[in-house]
């Protein structure tokens, strides 16, 4: 799962707060398969970028803090 949070960061910090775009990572046949939705054609570049782009350390999650879905 640290690998699908690194996406999701990388890909919704390209966009901006508030933008409808998502992230979503669920189990297909026992495989992670993940999904996006909401991005603008005339952004899909942006997806690109971050897709290409070197991967930003995951936060480590603090003891006691909640987990927030990927949607």
């Amino acid at each position: 799962m640290k690998a699908s949070r690194q996406y999701r960061e990388a890909v919704t910090s390209r966009f901006a707060k508030g933008a409808l775009v998502k992230v979503q990572v669920r189990n297909q046949k026992g495989k992670a398969v993940v999904d996006f939705k909401g991005i603008p054609l005339d952004q899909l570049a942006r997806l690109v970028e971050a897709l290409t782009a070197e991967l930003p350390p995951a936060r480590e999650l603090q003891p006691g803090a909640k987990v927030v879905p990927l949607a």
